[in-house]
Parts: structure tokens; C-alpha cells; sequence
């Protein structure tokens, strides 16, 4: 009797077809790198030739969206800023569907994860500086010009909402952490005030999770999806946090000041921050782990979990002290 498939396992064989008829008919197979039923990224195994990495968008997302992706990535790599390569259909197409879903190909970045030496943080402050000393994009192309995803004028809400929805179930263990995290969110600011040019195309999630050493020393981002017009100070922000501070999948490690001079010493080579941008820099380093600590916090609610608030308080109150620490040092190199 023949095992019936899940429907993420359906939606895998489907996209191969797709990819032999639109791409290359010796198309091998798919390697899950990550598989949901309603979006998966896969690497593609080719008979010749580098592998590539195809992203199967949820239903939800427009295909502008996943055009605007595309449009990205060719944008900076015209700048001579290393990111994933955009494999283009037999057609010409930069992304295609499979039953009204967005689907886009692109080459597989062979490298190695950033380490936080002098050198390497350097080079990812380089790589960011000169994204966002990229002149300002064409004002009548809709695809560069779209709003990045995942700011703090959206994310800092949707924190609020996380702990709103839970507000009449708190346990007593948690309400200390929970009230301190509202405060937290009420208190940061979102950056929207700044004015158009601290504005720019950012990465909105360019962490040090997110770039790999190619093997020829260059750095590339991957994870452009959330890519677009945002206060650059933002994306600073994020990548302060994770390189000082903490990194996403990281092991809890003390922070150190140090990497916050050698990545700006890299990013201050092509560009650097208005005194208003810099003035927002701790709001820009801490929105983030308080945003993923709100969400943390409901699901642990929801799900009934015993509160265990010693444990809990390490992930992101006392990182949020290091986040002003690091954010004060980074005002004084920037302010000098």
C-alpha cells in the first residue's frame, strides 16, 4: 500500500515540476532547509553545475512582494554588494508561481558563519555601511521603493498585541516580567520621525545569522524577503544587537564593547549617522529582543507553561542592559 503524502511533501513535488519545466528539465531533487505547509525554502540539486535555493512563498504574499524581492537583489548586486544571485526562468521571469504562490531562484552561497574576531566584524560593517550609502532608488519604481518589513512601527505593535492577548490569564509568576516587557514596548521609540534622508534601502534583518564568509573572503547577506525603504538606524540596530550582543540560535555569550568599535570602524568607511539617527540608536538596538521576548512570553502563557522567571529573566532583561551599553558606546564613536 502506498504512503500517502503531507501536503508540504505534495507541494515539494509540485515545485520540482514546476522548476524542470520553467528552469531546467535535469533538475535532480529538493533538500528541505525548511518546510511548512504553507512555505519552505529547499536547496536544488542540479546534474551540473552550483546548487541553487528556491523560496515557496505563502499564498498570502503578493507576487509584487516577491518581484520586489528580486528586484532587490539585482539592485545591490549591480552595486557590487554580495548577496544571493537571481536565477532567471527559461522565460526570462524573475519569479514565477505554482498555484498562485510566488516562487524565486537563486544561486547557493557556498560559505562559512561570521565569527565576532576584529576582522570579521569589520567586513559585515563594511558590507552594511556600503547598502546603505547606496544613492537614494528611482521615486517611480514601486518594487525598490517598497517599505521594508519588519520595522519597529510594525513590530512593536504586534508585541503589544501578543501580550494584550493574554492580559486576563497572566500567572502571578510571570506579571513582573510581563509588566516590565509592556513598559519596555510602550518606551521604545519607532523611528518614524526621522526624516527622508535617514531613510534608505535596508536589509531589515541583516544579523550575523544571516551572512556567511564566502570562501573568496567577500560577506553576503541572505534573507532579503523582508528587504526595502526603512530608517537605516533600524537595520544598524539589529545588527549591533547581534554582533555585541546576541545572535540569533547563538549560545548566551558575555557581551563586549570591543565589537561594537570594529564594526563601526567598518561601517564608518561609507557611511555613518545624523546626530538624530544616533540618538535613536538604543531605541534601535533594543526594539527587537523585546518584540521576540513578548511573543516568547504569550506562547509560554498559552501553551500553560509553570513560570520559571530566574531562567527566563537571562534571554532578554539583563540583555537589554547590555543593549544600552553597547548602543552608549556606539553614540560615542558615531558622535565624536
Amino acid at each position: 500500500m502506498l504512503e500517502s503524502k503531507t501536503p508540504a511533501q505534495e507541494a515539494r513535488l509540485s515545485l520540482l515540476d514546476l522548476l524542470r519545466t520553467r528552469f531546467e528539465p535535469s533538475l535532480r531533487d529538493l533538500i528541505p532547509i525548511y518546510e511548512e505547509p504553507t512555505k519552505a525554502i529547499y536547496r536544488v540539486q542540479r546534474s551540473a553545475g552550483f546548487p541553487w535555493v528556491v523560496r515557496l512563498f505563502p499564498p498570502a504574499r503578493p507576487l509584487e512582494r516577491v518581484l520586489g524581492d528580486a528586484a532587490v537583489l539585482r539592485h545591490v548586486a549591480s552595486h557590487g554588494i554580495r548577496a544571493e544571485r537571481v536565477v532567471l526562468a527559461s522565460d526570462g521571469e524573475s519569479c514565477v508561481e505554482l498555484n498562485g504562490r510566488g516562487v524565486l531562484v537563486t544561486e547557493w552561497i557556498e560559505g562559512t558563519r561570521l565569527t565576532r574576531s576584529a576582522e570579521g566584524l569589520r567586513r559585515i560593517g563594511e558590507v552594511v555601511g556600503r547598502l546603505h550609502a547606496l544613492p537614494p532608488v528611482p521615486s517611480g519604481d514601486p518594487l525598490l521603493r517598497r517599505r521594508a518589513g519588519a520595522l519597529p512601527a510594525s513590530d512593536l505593535p504586534f508585541g503589544l498585541r501578543c501580550l494584550d492577548g493574554v492580559a486576563g490569564r497572566v500567572p502571578e509568576g510571570y506579571r513582573a516580567e510581563y509588566e516590565a516587557l509592556r513598559a519596555a514596548l510602550l518606551g521604545t521609540r519607532d523611528c518614524e520621525e526621522l526624516p527622508a534622508e535617514a531613510w534608505g534601502l535596508i536589509h531589515n534583518d541583516c544579523h550575523l545569522a544571516n551572512a556567511l564568509r564566502t570562501p573568496g573572503g567577500e560577506v553576503a547577506f541572505f534573507d532579503w524577503d523582508g528587504s526595502g525603504q526603512g530608517p537605516r538606524v533600524a537595520a544598524l540596530g539589529v545588527l549591533l544587537y547581534s554582533c555585541a550582543v546576541q545572535a540569533p540560535g547563538d549560545p548566551l555569550i558575555p557581551s563586549d564593547l570591543r565589537r561594537v568599535d570594529h564594526l563601526l570602524d567598518g561601517y564608518c568607511r561609507h557611511h555613518t549617522l545624523s546626530r538624530a539617527e544616533a540618538g535613536l540608536l538604543p531605541d534601535a538596538m533594543r526594539f527587537r529582543p523585546a518584540v521576540v521576548a513578548a511573543r516568547e512570553l504569550a506562547a509560554s502563557i498559552n501553551r500553560g507553561d509553570p513560570p520559571v522567571p530566574k531562567q527566563r529573566a537571562q534571554p532578554w532583561a539583563a540583555r537589554y542592559t547590555e543593549a544600552n551599553a553597547a548602543a552608549a558606546r556606539a553614540q560615542d564613536i558615531l558622535l565624536r
